[in-house]
């Protein structure tokens, strides 16, 4: 499986930001997704015990925006289209638009984003059942494949993103500075590709 990336993103980046200022605060990432969702590591930093700086907000669900301005990110043409090549030509519809805001911090633990299954989604039921099932291979079947756009804005020195696009078991591969204005298109909630 690919990761496809996206050079300038946004043709008005300073609109997206002034959306993230415009739509603060934001939850605490620990507060949102239980320690299974990590591989295991009930440690929330490479420090031991910490709570990253990083937070989140959900400006669309069910291909809906719920925030003012948020049809500017799930209408973008550029993640259909990478979407769309990411799986061979398959008609794409934008549905979710979680938004995370990163402090600088050590690197976080591995994880695989939350699946979606047809009539069990996590508007509806608890992340720790999605995962579970998820990670358990059972109802592949009834899975719904999705697409995940990671987009930084960062400006700053250093930093990077790593991921592994042909499963957790493949090679690790990392996008380094300059972060701004940049994505990368993969199906990020599927351990096994």
């Amino acid at each position: 499986m690919q990761a496809i990336p996206i050079e300038n993103v946004f043709d008005d980046p300073d609109a997206i930001r002034t959306l993230v200022e415009r739509h603060g605060p934001y939850r605490a990432l620990a507060s949102y997704l239980p320690v299974s969702a990590t591989r295991g590591d009930r440690e929330a930093t490479a420090e031991h015990g910490g709570t990253l700086p990083w937070f989140r907000g959900t400006w669309a669900a069910n291909g809906k925006p719920l925030v003012a301005g948020a049809e500017l990110i799930l209408e973008n043409p550029r993640f259909r289209e990478a979407a769309s090549q990411l799986f061979q030509g398959a008609e794409v519809v934008p549905n979710t638009i979680a938004v995370n805001v990163n402090a600088p911090m050590p690197s976080g633990a591995v994880h695989v984003d939350i699946p979606s299954f047809r009539g069990t989604t996590r508007d509806r039921y608890p992340i720790q059942l999605l995962q579970a099932m998820g990670s358990s291979g059972l109802f592949e079947p009834w899975r719904i494949v999705e697409a995940g756009a990671v987009v930084w804005f960062y400006e700053g020195p250093g930093g990077a993103y790593e991921y592994w696009p042909d499963g957790l078991s493949g090679p690790k591969r990392s996008v380094s500075a300059p972060l701004t204005n940049r994505a990368l298109v993969a199906d990020n909630d599927r351990s096994r590709l």
